[in-house]
Formats: C-alpha cells, structure tokens, sequence
C-alpha cells in the first residue's frame, strides 16, 4: 500500500492512477502523514514539497526520524536543484519531477520498494550477514552495526552501504551507483549519491576507523576500503566483507 500526499488535485489524480497500474492500492491524504503511516502498513511514501499549511521537506524529515526504513520519494512540480538536494540531505530516498513521464515513476517506485522488504527476516536466507572490521550488517533484516551500537540508516542508504561492503576495492562513479542503487542513470542526480554518501558518512563518523573505510577517489567516484577487526584474538579473525549465516 502506497500513501499520496500531492496538493494538486489533478496531479494527485494522475499519480494514483499511475501507480495502481503497477497493481498497488493508494490511499491518499492531505493531513498528517505521520498519522496514516501509524493507523496503516505502508511500503512507500510518494509526498509533495508543497502541502497546505505545511512544509513537504518538514513532513519528510519528520517521516524520516520516525519511520527511519520506509521509503519516501518527493515528487515535486520545483526545479530547483536546491530543493532537490535539501529533500535528500532531508531524508528522502528519490526526487522525480512531477513533469516526468509516467513510466519514469512507475519506474523509481518498483526500485524503492524492491528495497523496502519489511518481512525478509522471516525469510530463510543463505548468506545474510556481512562484516567488514566494526562494521556489520545483517540483510536479512537490514540492521546494521557499529560493534554493538545499532547504525540508524534508511533503506536507501542500507543498500548502498552493502553494495559498497559487497564490492570491496571497487571504485564506483556515481552514475555506476545511480544505475546500480537507484535503478537510473541521469547526470542531472549524480546529486542524489553525492547527498547520500554524505548522510552516510555523518552517521558513520560514529566510529572514525569504520568511516575511514568509505573513500572518495578524486575525479572517479567512492571507494570501500575494508579494514580487519581490530582484535587481539587471531583466531577468531573475520576476514573484510566476510560473508556468514
């Protein structure tokens, strides 16, 4: 189920019909998301910067520290590449123009919520745990941690981390990552990485060891450089990016 918040009516219209094309119900609101997200079980959120009597990127922050998972793309009549970079450094997972065609949507929607799997850990699952020094996340039920501190990431931000765990060494460009995490490759978003992998790296600047795992390599892209556990125990090493479960 998809939650809508759009201020035009029109376009509101437009965007419902869109997505349930793609077979899902949407219910829509005009009032406090927050409080529809609490009554109903929502894979998605599709919400407007401009909303009555409110601002869309407080509703979206607000949404954010709340439900900190679920997805949430700004859909946005605003061609401001400011705006679009507040939305991501605000939470949002995507910003699409709503001038954009309808199967541009239909398209980020069906990444986000291939991302947004709130039942995988009662899946069974082969290799779900990955750990790469301090650093470990668990994919099957996209937690992740610093030693023992929980990492408080988005799911957007979860998928990009264990794209980078699982690839260690490998430099990506941001259209290789906007391809790859995003599902789109446009230069006009190489912001959304950029913004990214700066809320990224602030929430794992928790541990200076583990932030200094994700490298920017001048004029080519990101880097993640795995180092070992610090640990007296030898023998009870796990190797970078190890792989168990």
């Amino acid at each position: 189920m998809i939650l809508l918040t759009q201020h035009d009516q029109a376009q509101s219209q437009r965007i419902r019909k869109c997505l349930e094309a793609l077979g899902h119900q949407c219910v829509t609101t005009l009032n406090d998301p927050c409080e529809a997200i609490a009554a109903n079980q929502f894979s998605l959120v599709v919400l407007d910067i401009v909303l009555p009597g409110r601002c869309g990127l407080d509703v979206c922050r607000q949404i954010r520290r709340q439900y900190p998972l679920l997805p949430v793309i700004i859909v946005t009549a605003s061609q401001s590449e400011t705006d679009h970079i507040l939305a991501l450094e605000l939470g949002a997972d995507d910003v699409v123009m709503l001038s954009c065609h309808d199967r541009v949507l239909q398209a980020r929607v069906k990444v986000q919520l291939r991302r947004y799997r709130p039942d995988d850990e009662k899946k069974p699952s082969g290799c779900h745990l990955l750990q790469s020094g301090r650093l470990s996340l668990d994919i099957r039920s996209h937690q992740a941690r610093i030693g023992e501190s929980a990492l408080p990431l988005t799911a957007t931000e979860f998928t990009l981390l264990t794209h980078f765990v699982r690839h260690p060494n490998q430099v990506f460009s941001r259209n290789q990552l906007l391809e790859t995490v995003w599902g789109h490759q446009l230069d006009c978003y190489e912001h959304t990485v950029v913004s990214h992998i700066n809320r990224l790296r602030s929430k794992l600047a928790a541990d200076k060891s583990v932030a200094a795992m994700l490298e920017t390599v001048r004029g080519v892209g990101y880097r993640f450089t795995p180092r070992p556990p610090v640990s007296s125990r030898r023998l009870h090493h796990v190797p970078a990016a190890s792989c168990a479960g």
